[in-house]
């Protein structure tokens, strides 16, 4: 993975529990969680789709880690 864009509006990390299941018994519709950072209004949302329904949109943070024009890395660690 690299830069996709040097100037992004947003960027979204979608997350699936699909781990050990055969090809036919995942579902294409079902995200455990979405992260989503969107820099003009300074957000970072969650939100869930689960049976095919996204859940409602969370923005509870009051903190925007991310600082215009300096790069930055994020680490998705998963346990199981």
């Amino acid at each position: 993975m690299g830069i996709v864009d040097l100037e992004p509006d947003s960027f979204d990390i979608s997350l699936a529990c699909e781990c050990g299941l055969k090809q036919e018994e995942q579902s294409q519709n079902d995200t455990a969680l979405k992260l989503t950072a969107r820099f003009s209004d300074r957000q970072f949302l969650r939100n869930a789709c689960v049976s095919g329904s996204w859940t409602q949109e969370e923005a509870s943070t009051d903190y925007f880690p991310f600082i215009p024009n300096q790069p930055f890395r994020v680490y998705v660690m998963c346990c199981y």
